[in-house]
């Protein structure tokens, strides 16, 4: 039969495939191994239970799951596989020498109760053959295993195989390579005095006892490692806490910062609305300039015509103050032809004066007309120069004007600088004031994570208590058991050791008895030798009986 599902299942320790195929238990491959073979050999202990079955089966060499076990290193399969100690597989090995040919230490304290046992056929190796007889003590010495030697020596010294060879002869005669001054030290005085081998019961008893203690230990050194852990833990706690407030303290301070910050970001708001409405001010009085240039322009502009219309009536003035002169010269010209004509003529001269004074009236009439002319161009040229005056102030007020407009124009850029810095400091501002409540935002959203993990780990850490708590109840119900266990230990030590001088007190009485019997031996030999001649005479003396009955009953002349 080849490999069934059971077996791979067993072997590669899947409990829900080998629960699945428990139909199969029993079953063996060509080579006759067993499902609980191949878990045996692969140390998956927790399948040896539910295929118990099988245990006590051999395969085709007479291999038992224990040997295979053991061959393995798998000490932990042992107690489990306990009914088959003592097996022998075809050629008289027992798990105890395939646990020694491998050196292994754990095995074998396990295996003490097969000590004494002897192989039964000669088995060559390679470079070793090893004939009937052989001891696990011997192959041990072979071996060259001292420590498995000094567990087996007080069981199995002075045994012989079927060459006559002991322990000590094969220490000193293997063909192994390497430093057997230990073993051979060991084996030099071999007696001959056995002990009976220990019970196999108290010997997986020491084996759970010392699993126990091992456990212990470890669950003290969990325990240990485990108050290291939370000592270290709460430490980083109050780390975490004195952290945590410090935190809490920046956060306090950050959220001042920003506090102030926002008490920044108004002052600049309130600065801001102020600088606008200064703004919209000077934009007022920058229209109210604009309207008072463009009413001075115009006043210019009229002062202008006033000044273009003076000019004019100056130029008519003047046009009639040179028509004036003209009618002066020509007046002068008639006044000395007339003067020629007076000196000429005296007839003339009333005539004469008459005109003269018809011409001094005239005269006084041009000259009041020309003062009335010279005072009315003086006007003029006073007007005039009034006119040119207010002209130059108008210009000096167009150009103080102008350079209040240039001035205000200047400031009004200035302010529109200081707008725009302000509006590109303000902005500054707030993409720092933005990343820096993102920032803060950010951590504090981090100091909440923080805090939440801070929470988290205290509760993991209380659970870690609960369980530390647990795990101390546990260690105290262990102590408590491993304290009963010992008690127990002591008190089967104590009854062992009793029963083991009971024992030597019995086979003393026993060997006498026996060397008693060996005696009476003899002598039963002697009355079983007359018991049988006894038998035989009576068997005769029945037979002779029998003929001289029947020749009683029978009468004369008739055949008996």
């Amino acid at each position: 039969m080849s490999e069934t599902a059971l077996m791979g299942a067993a072997m590669f320790g899947n409990l829900e495939d080998v629960k699945r195929n428990l139909n199969q238990v029993g079953m063996q491959d060509e080579d006759g191994w067993t499902a609980l073979m191949y878990a045996a050999m692969e140390g998956n202990a927790n399948c040896i239970p539910l295929l118990e079955k099988e245990i006590g089966m051999q395969d085709n060499y007479g291999w038992t799951a224990l040997m295979w076990a053991v061959i393995n290193g798998h000490a932990n399969c042992i107690p489990l596989l306990e009914r088959e100690i003592g097996m022998q597989d075809n050629r008289g090995w027992t798990a105890l020498m395939y646990a020694v040919t491998g050196g292994n230490a754990d095995c074998v304290r396990l295996l003490l109760s097969e000590a004494g046992k002897q192989t039964t056929e000669e088995w060559k190796g390679l470079l070793n053959t090893y004939p009937p007889g052989t001891t696990a003590l011997m192959l041990a010495a072979h071996q060259n295993h001292p420590d498995v030697v000094e567990l087996l020596l007080p069981y199995e010294q002075g045994m012989k195989d079927s060459n006559g060879h002991n322990a000590q002869w094969h220490a000193n005669n293997s063909t192994k390579i390497g430093d057997f001054t230990r073993v051979r030290q060991l084996l030099k005085n071999e007696g001959t005095e056995r002990l009976p081998p220990p019970d196999p019961e108290l010997l997986i008893l020491q084996y759970r006892v010392s699993e126990l203690a091992t456990e212990n230990d470890s669950l003290k050194s969990d325990l240990s490692s485990s108050k290291n852990a939370h000592n270290e833990t709460e430490r980083k706690l109050s780390q975490m806490e004195k952290d945590l407030e410090e935190l809490k303290a920046v956060n306090t301070s950050l959220r001042a910062d920003i506090d102030e910050k926002d008490g920044h970001i108004r002052i600049l708001e309130d600065t801001l609305r102020e600088n606008e409405k200064q703004h919209n001010e000077l934009t007022d009085e920058f229209s109210a300039l604009k309207e008072g240039s463009t009413a001075l322009e115009d006043h210019i502009g009229q002062l202008q015509q006033q000044l273009a219309n003076t000019e004019e009536d100056r130029r008519l003035a003047r046009n009639e103050a040179s028509e004036a002169r003209a009618r002066v010269e020509q007046l002068q010209r008639e006044n000395a032809e007339r003067q020629n004509v007076l000196d000429a003529t005296k007839r003339e001269l009333e005539n004469s004066r008459r005109q003269l004074r018809e011409t001094g009236e005239e005269r006084s009439r041009v000259v009041t007309q020309l003062s009335q002319s010279e005072e009315c161009c003086r006007g003029l040229i006073n007007e005039v120069t009034g006119l040119q005056k207010q002209v130059e102030e108008g210009k000096n007020e167009q150009k103080k004007n102008a350079a209040l407009i240039d001035s205000l124009k200047a400031q009004l850029a200035k302010t529109n600088e200081e707008k725009n810095s302000l509006h590109k400091q303000l902005e500054d501002k707030e993409r720092q004031d933005k990343a820096q409540i993102d920032q803060l935002t950010a951590e504090v959203s981090s100091l909440k994570q923080q805090l939440d993990n801070a929470i988290d780990e205290s509760k993991r850490h209380a659970k870690m208590n609960e369980d530390l708590q647990k795990a101390s109840d546990q260690k105290q119900a262990l102590t408590t058991e491993k304290a009963t266990l010992q008690e127990q230990l002591s008190k089967t030590t104590e009854d062992l050791k009793r029963a083991l001088a009971d024992q030597k007190a019995q086979n003393l009485v026993l060997e006498k008895e026996v060397a008693q019997l060996r005696t009476e031996s003899h002598d039963m030999k002697d009355l079983r030798r007359r018991l049988e001649e006894v038998e035989e005479e009576k068997r005769i003396l029945l037979q002779n009986l029998a003929a001289v009955g029947s020749m009683v009953l029978t009468p004369k002349g008739q055949d008996p």
